[in-house]
């Protein structure tokens, strides 16, 4: 019987390492990729992705909508570079861990709030909302079974940087 159980475990193991794995990986690649296209091809972006009629060029709100969308969307390829770099920390280390969960979970939450003040958005975004919930919940439950790394995101350990910002 215990056996079986180590089986269990270990087939439930590899199962939320996986899922964990390709779920950051395609939320991630999809932050750069998207994040990037959306920055430069804005309008071209907010027709294929909204369906979104801009105002005719020349009207300013055409021009700050356009900018605050490039901006937010540089801000979205930002942040997924920075986690791709720093993706084994984002499995080993709790504050990466923990921020990339906060910063996952935000959106998640936006996505989730908007549907009851803003109305019921197009499929594609329900897609992203269910993919983006079962990732964090992935990548959580599969942190909280291995663990975390002593060492910080710097390369200290907890107690070298306990020790060195303490009064002598």
């Amino acid at each position: 019987m215990s056996g079986e159980r180590a089986a269990g475990r270990s087939w439930f193991g590899v199962s939320i390492r996986w899922a964990a794995q390709v779920l950051f990986y395609g939320y991630v690649l999809l932050l750069v990729i998207a994040g990037a296209w959306g920055a430069l091809f804005a309008p071209m972006d907010l027709d294929w992705l909204i369906g979104l009629d801009l105002p005719d060029p020349g009207q300013r709100s055409r021009a700050d909508l356009l900018s605050q969308y490039r901006f937010l969307r540089a801000v979205e390829f930002g942040v997924g570079v920075v986690f791709l770099v720093f993706r084994k920390e984002v499995f080993s280390v709790r504050l990466l861990n923990r921020l990339f969960l906060v910063l996952m979970g935000s959106g998640i939450l936006a996505r989730a709030i908007s549907i009851p003040i803003d109305g019921s958005p197009s499929p594609v975004f329900y897609f992203f909302l269910v993919s983006e919930t079962l990732g964090m919940l992935a990548i959580f439950v599969h942190t909280q079974r291995t663990g975390f790394s002593q060492k910080g995101p710097f390369g200290k350990s907890r107690e070298a940087t306990a020790s060195s910002t303490s009064d002598p």
